[in-house]
Order: structure tokens, then sequence, then C-alpha cells
């Protein structure tokens, strides 16, 4: 079928609770939400740990604001 776009629901959920409930219009965003979520993004959100390796001050501040808009 061309020109209609596949949407799918995507749910989060934790300890049994809906947290989240979201169409995924474009997957590459999708992937963005994802790690928002991810234990990384857990760990770029925390000023206190240590810096990762590889990663520039500026690039962590740059993915931190990213992931805090995503969550939002």
């Amino acid at each position: 079928m061309r020109g209609w776009r596949r949407l799918r629901s995507v749910l989060r959920m934790q300890d049994g609770r809906i947290v989240e409930d979201h169409r995924v219009l474009d997957p590459l965003e999708e992937d963005l939400r994802i790690l928002a979520f991810s234990r990384l993004g857990e760990v770029i959100l925390n000023p206190d740990d240590a810096p990762m390796q590889e990663v520039t001050p500026e690039e962590e501040l740059i993915l931190r604001r990213l992931i805090q808009r995503l969550r939002a």
C-alpha cells in the first residue's frame, strides 16, 4: 500500500503499570526514545557519574539535553 504510513503504538510499562503510550511515526526517533530510557540514558543524565571515555564534555552535554527533551 503505497502512500500509507505504517503506524505502531508503543506502551512502556513500569512496575506493571502503563507509564507511556505513544505512536511511532519515525523509527529513528523511536530509537532515540529507547536510548533516553536505557541504562546509557540514565548514565548520561547523571552529571555526577564519571565522564564517558571517548566523549567530550560538550558532546555529553548535547546528549543530556537531547535525552531530557525526549523524556519530557
